[in-house]
């Protein structure tokens, strides 16, 4: 039974993508009308809110799902992981050149204050997740398909209720 019984009831569960990365970085060098963002934004600053909400609702009891763990739980390698950078230094570099691409080819956003966040964002994912996950995570999101799936977690209507958990 998947429904809302009462939306009055106490959160006991949510979904949550996880935190913007690289992907939400590389997005910002779209047009507008690729990238969907309504505005640029910090996306240091935008992890530091992550982390936030994220103490937040487990200080307060709620179960916090991180939905890019399912991601890397459930590939099941078939999505052309031969390609996956094989170190940080080689996911930088992939960052690197896909950033001048995308500004070359479109010539929007700041490349330069793109650049200079790669590597913290790069850190701070392989501190998370470990080398193998956050390498993969990287490059599913940034680097697989032509353009970076920044966006996916800026979707309209953002928020779903499946039982006792929100899907945010």
């Amino acid at each position: 039974d998947i429904s809302v019984h009462n939306e009055t009831d106490p959160l006991v569960a949510v979904a949550i993508w996880g935190p913007p990365g690289p992907e939400a970085a590389l997005a910002q060098l779209l047009p507008a009308e690729q990238n969907l963002f309504f505005s640029s934004f910090d996306v240091l600053a935008a992890r530091e809110e992550y982390a936030r909400m994220t103490e937040f609702l487990k200080d307060n009891g709620v179960g916090v799902v991180v939905v890019q763990d399912l991601l890397l739980k459930d590939d099941n390698g078939n999505n052309g992981d031969h390609d996956i950078p094989a170190s940080k230094d080689e996911l930088l570099d992939r960052l690197y050149w896909k950033a001048a691409s995308l500004y070359e080819e479109y010539g929007v956003g700041d490349l330069r204050r793109i650049e200079d966040i790669l590597p913290k964002l790069v850190d701070d994912d392989f501190e998370r997740l470990g080398p193998e996950k956050a390498a993969r995570l990287n490059w599913i999101l940034s680097l697989r398909n032509a353009c970076p799936s920044g966006n996916i977690f800026y979707g309209r209507d953002q928020t779903n209720v499946l039982g006792d958990t929100m899907v945010l």
